[in-house]
């Protein structure tokens, strides 16, 4: 698990960055604490929230930069839960001092990446007004972690050192950026290699066994052109070399690793995971070249291939996510209503990878239903025609339920005829599903699923020449669609033959739905 303390702020903006995400529906709010007032009278919007943090923080004027931002992120979605992350959180705030009685404290639980993780946020002033201690804060707290979660730290390194000697290297600057992918930092001194981590020395190496196994000319002609080919690509679609050095890595198993300061390297080395082998960058590309970003034009036949490449890196990536990448890269470039929009320019998406796009943005829209259970799930994904898996289930409490239940109460007061009842909600944009003989509700305005029980919700017997329900119809799509990944984008599931169906009651299907113009560009 990787925690990462960010920017510092002096307004709290990070409140507004995880509101906005819980606005788009990739993130909700899962804790809150000791937000006095705001709690009571139910006022927790962003501006709310940030001044109340700012408020709280003035007790303290010599503190310019309250804000305490930090993000703990687990392995893929399975490690961890979000209720697991904030129950770690906890821990290692309590650690790291910023868990005191009267706190005021923000968790949010992301769902817009390949992995699970959870913001906190907070202020850098206790409670009695006194700054919380910060000594080697970053440094601290990956090992506070570490100790919560009973990592072995020396067996990491051992296992780490023994993966480097694996690779082919040429010299001692290459292996140490073999370790240094691997999160170890190492300098020389005298006739050793020391490795630290986290500001702490860990172990030594001879630099006798490192020279030892070092080699020469083992970067063939094929494989320099091989590189060369996808460096240049993709430094020509990237807008920073943090950008490029991301894309590569989770592309191509190629770690770039930079020679000098931070902003103006002046070498850099190519780490190839796959073929276990380092290789001087010089050789490749030069580095002038390479962090010539700026300079890129765009063309429309770039800016294609940018949207089939992001689509080939994250199979889930919407209208949305296109769009931030494209922004990133070209500037004032958008795709929207199919189209893709470059200035005076504007021309149509290939089909196929229009469809694609469309799905993922009609399950980026439908994760906003937040349904906590597998039979939730089903509902929406057989009424929306998506593969269930594309829905992430969440935890937490939903929003309030009060509008859909009063509606369907009176619907229900209002006419007992079950074929006319069920009209009447559709009406008021109300679907009624069955799965075995319990009942949802489904209001596809306020994205909200309730099971009828759940609230004493009962609906009239149907009448025997209306008892057989209407099957939602699922249709396959995925017979066409180029495939993203291991698995089609447009492959649905779940035909006809499926032993585990979903019933809507009392309608055809239900194929109106939110556009990508749904999403905020």
């Amino acid at each position: 698990m990787i925690v990462k303390i960010l920017a510092k702020s002096s307004d709290f903006g990070a409140v507004d960055y995880n509101e906005r995400k819980v606005a788009q529906g990739s993130a909700q709010l899962i804790d809150l604490q000791n937000f006095s007032y705001l709690q009571e009278v139910g006022t927790l919007n962003s501006d709310a929230l940030q001044q109340y943090l700012m408020e709280y923080s003035a007790r303290n004027e010599r503190i310019k930069y309250p804000q305490f931002h930090v993000t703990f992120s687990a392995r893929g979605k399975e490690e961890y839960t979000h209720e697991e992350l904030k129950e770690i959180a906890w821990q290692w705030l309590d650690k790291m001092g910023y868990k005191n009685e009267g706190q005021p404290l923000l968790i949010y639980a992301h769902n817009d990446t390949g992995n699970n993780h959870i913001h906190v946020i907070t202020s850098r002033v206790s409670p009695d007004g006194s700054k919380i201690a910060y000594s080697f804060e970053r440094s601290r707290a990956q090992m506070v972690m570490d100790e919560i979660l009973g990592v072995d730290n020396r067996a990491n390194l051992s296992e780490a050192v023994q993966k480097a000697t694996a690779y082919q290297y040429e010299n001692i600057n290459q292996f140490k950026a073999i370790l240094e992918t691997a999160g170890y930092e190492s300098y020389e001194q005298e006739d050793k290699l020391m490795i630290k981590r986290n500001g702490a020395a860990m172990a030594t190496l001879p630099l006798t066994e490192i020279e030892r196994q070092c080699g020469k000319d083992y970067l063939t002609g094929q494989r320099k052109k091989q590189l060369k080919a996808i460096v240049k690509k993709y430094q020509s679609q990237s807008a920073d070399k943090e950008e490029l050095r991301n894309f590569l890595k989770k592309r191509f198993g190629l770690d770039l690793v930079f020679v000098g300061s931070k902003d103006k390297p002046y070498g850099y080395m190519i780490v190839d995971h796959k073929d276990k082998a380092v290789y001087i960058g010089s050789a490749i590309m030069p580095i002038r070249q390479l962090l010539s970003f700026t300079a890129q034009a765009y063309t429309m036949e770039a800016i294609k291939a940018t949207i089939d490449d992001v689509l080939q890196a994250d199979k889930h990536a919407n209208t949305y996510d296109i769009n931030k990448a494209l922004e990133r890269r070209f500037g004032k470039v958008w795709i929207e209503k199919g189209k893709v929009h470059a200035d005076k320019q504007h021309e149509c998406i290939d089909a196929l990878l229009l469809s694609a796009i469309k799905y993922n943005d009609k399950c980026a829209i439908l994760q906003r239903f937040q349904c906590t259970t597998e039979e939730e799930r089903k509902v929406i994904a057989k009424l929306y025609k998506v593969r269930a898996d594309v829905i992430q289930l969440t935890e937490g409490k939903k929003g309030n339920a009060e509008a859909i239940v009063n509606t369907v109460r009176q619907a229900i007061m209002d006419e007992s005829n079950r074929k006319i009842l069920f009209a009447s909600l559709r009406e008021q944009g109300i679907r009624v599903a069955r799965v075995g003989t319990d009942y949802y509700c489904v209001d596809h305005a306020m994205k909200r699923i309730i099971k009828a029980a759940d609230y004493g919700i009962e609906f009239p017997k149907a009448e025997r020449k209306h008892a057989a329900p209407i099957m939602l119809q699922t249709v396959v799509r995925g017979r066409t669609a180029q495939s993203y990944g291991s698995n089609s984008l447009l492959d649905v599931g779940g035909g006809s033959g499926n032993s585990n169906r979903e019933w809507e009651v009392g309608g055809q299907g239900y194929d109106d739905f939110d556009d990508e113009k749904k999403l905020k560009r």
